[in-house]
């Protein structure tokens, strides 16, 4: 009788992951600060602020998260795969990321947050400090 394949996933975590941890977060906010990269920067601020998907995250507009001339303490918008209404408090530290990375891109107000980057990036040059 043949030996059956082990399965794929046989001691993998499959389903939902585990939250990062405060320790993992501040080693990959360090990093992509010595990176220098604003919008890297930003976005992972914003993503952990906002526990929203990349979807919507990349949707963002400068106008969903300033008012006047200062970046909003609380933001508002609408889900594309649920369409539910959210709203999340932006951090000090996530409201200065969003402020440098605005006035260095010089967004103005219906711009896109984030827009995409022009270079190749390579993943490998960050360790990995959230596997596990």
């Amino acid at each position: 009788m043949p030996k059956r394949k082990k399965p794929w996933n046989k001691g993998k975590i499959i389903g939902r992951k585990p939250p990062l941890t405060p320790e993992q977060v501040a080693t990959i906010r360090t990093l992509l600060s010595q990176d220098g990269n604003l919008r890297n920067v930003a976005m992972f601020a914003l993503a952990i602020d906002s526990s929203l998907r990349g979807v919507d995250l990349v949707a963002l507009n400068v106008s969903d998260v300033i008012q006047g001339n200062e970046i909003k303490d609380r933001v508002t918008i609408d889900q594309r795969k649920t369409g539910e209404r959210v709203s999340f408090r932006l951090r000090d530290t996530t409201r200065a990321a969003l402020k440098d990375l605005i006035d260095a891109e010089n967004k103005a107000y219906g711009d896109p947050l984030f827009t995409s980057q022009k270079r190749d990036y390579n993943y490998n040059d960050v360790p990995s400090c959230v596997s596990q």
